[in-house]
């Protein structure tokens, strides 16, 4: 009697053997309460020699998981088809007689989760492997640089339904915004393997060191009957400050006006009243002095007043600028956030929606590329816009355009903000036609239609 555990893959095979001209036929797949079976690779068909006698074989492979503990009981595998006769002639006019042939039954003493397997997700496989791409100790970074990290989960015995979804947790001095994973299931004809993979953009958010933490996954090795793990080694990366060219950039957009410094030279000076010590005694010039100093007082109270009134008209209040300034803020981060994902996914169309909208969060009316592409004052940002142009709307555009390695390029040239002039947020008027491409960034960072 076979003794897998729960959830574990146990390779079932079925062959036929006949020895007769069948006209039609089907072969039932093995069935049990609480058991899934899944067929593996192709049939094959091949002749034998059984006590003396040759035979056709049709052998057939499937893997099976019970998914509860104990006695289980599989049905009898039958096969029922038509057979033609070659000693009656009328049976090559018809569908000949009927034939069925059953299987013996199976039994499986199903064994319940070792208490050695932990407490985590039950994997029962024959073989596991956790990869990762993309990030060691010697890879460069940099504030505000996106960096991809790849995971790939493989588990030879198991569907990608029964792995783990793969995450990361948090990383100081970054910030992770995972990818849509990706899933698949493969087989060999012998094994089923499930396989999971997802990519993870890291942007770094201050200079110094910065350490990609180390990864395990507990599972039960099948082959050996014993609890396993795989692991991920840390890393720690150099993170080096953003460039000068783009802390310049970002400074430019301080467009205040500061108040004269000799207006409030002005507002903070004291009067000053000298007297001759020889005249000291004289009313005359006491009471010149004291008519001066009220002149002066009344004076300065004057400019006070309309300096507040002026300042009043010409800023909004306090916190309606604040809020106003902080609505900017995030979507600008939304936007910037889409754009990275996009990078990350080699997704031309997603880059150029997710690129625009960041543009107009800055506050440029632009509707296409080829308006952003003349705004923007960095030569490597125009070119990798004429690059997502090409790759867009050129001859060679669509399915058979390569993509590989534009997001990659665009994540370089945009790593920190788009460079424009400090001119351009007003430099365009709103166009009376309807957008050509239009769509918002969601409050998750999405860009959608």
């Amino acid at each position: 009697m076979i003794s897998p555990y729960v959830q574990q893959q146990v390779r079932v095979t079925v062959k036929l053997f006949y020895a007769l001209n069948l006209t039609d036929g089907n072969l039932e797949d093995p069935r049990g309460d609480g058991v899934n079976a899944r067929k593996l690779g192709q049939d094959a068909s091949y002749t034998a020699e059984v006590d003396g006698r040759r035979y056709k074989v049709l052998e057939r492979h499937y893997a099976l998981a019970a998914e509860k503990s104990g006695a289980l009981a599989l049905a009898p595998v039958t096969f029922r088809g038509h057979a033609l006769n070659p000693n009656d002639l009328n049976s090559f006019f018809s569908r000949g007689r009927a034939v069925t042939a059953q299987a013996p039954a199976l039994t499986l003493d199903v064994r319940a989760r070792p208490p050695a397997s932990g407490s985590d997700a039950w994997l029962p496989a024959q073989s596991l492997d956790l990869a990762a791409e993309g990030i060691d100790a010697s890879t460069q970074a940099r504030v505000g640089e996106p960096l991809t990290l790849t995971l790939r989960l493989k588990a030879q015995g198991l569907g990608f339904e029964q792995l783990p979804e793969l995450k990361l947790p948090k990383i100081d001095g970054a910030d992770v915004y995972p990818d849509k994973e990706t899933t698949q299931n493969r087989d060999d004809g012998t094994w089923q393997s499930g396989e999971r993979e997802r990519k993870f953009a890291i942007v770094p958010n201050r200079p110094g060191a910065l350490t990609i933490p180390a990864l395990s996954l507990a599972w039960w090795d099948t082959a050996h009957d014993r609890a396993a793990s795989a692991e991920l080694v840390a890393h720690t990366l150099s993170v080096a400050a953003a460039s000068a060219d783009t802390r310049g950039a970002d400074t430019k957009k301080d467009t205040s006006t500061p108040a004269p410094a000799n207006a409030r030279a002005t507002a903070s000076s004291e009067p000053v009243v000298t007297s001759n010590s020889a005249d000291a005694g004289s009313g005359a010039w006491r009471m010149l002095a004291v008519a001066a100093l009220g002149l002066w007082l009344v004076t300065l109270a004057a400019w006070i007043y309309t300096a507040r009134r002026g300042s009043a008209a010409r800023h909004p209040p306090h916190d309606s600028t604040n809020a106003a300034a902080a609505d900017e803020a995030s979507s600008i981060r939304a936007a910037r956030r889409a754009f990275a994902e996009a990078c990350v996914r080699d997704d031309a169309s997603a880059c150029a929606r997710t690129l625009l909208a960041w543009a107009r969060a800055r506050g440029v009316s632009v509707r296409t590329l080829g308006e952003l592409a003349q705004l923007v004052i960095d030569p490597s940002q125009r070119d990798a816009l004429l690059v997502l142009e090409r790759a867009l709307y050129g001859e060679e555009s669509g399915a058979a355009a390569s993509t590989t390695g534009l997001g990659a390029q665009l994540a370089r040239a945009f790593n920190q903000d788009i460079r424009l002039p400090v001119t351009a947020r007003s430099a365009r008027t709103p166009s009376p036609l309807p957008p050509l491409y239009p769509f918002v960034v969601r409050k998750d960072g999405t860009a959608g239609r």
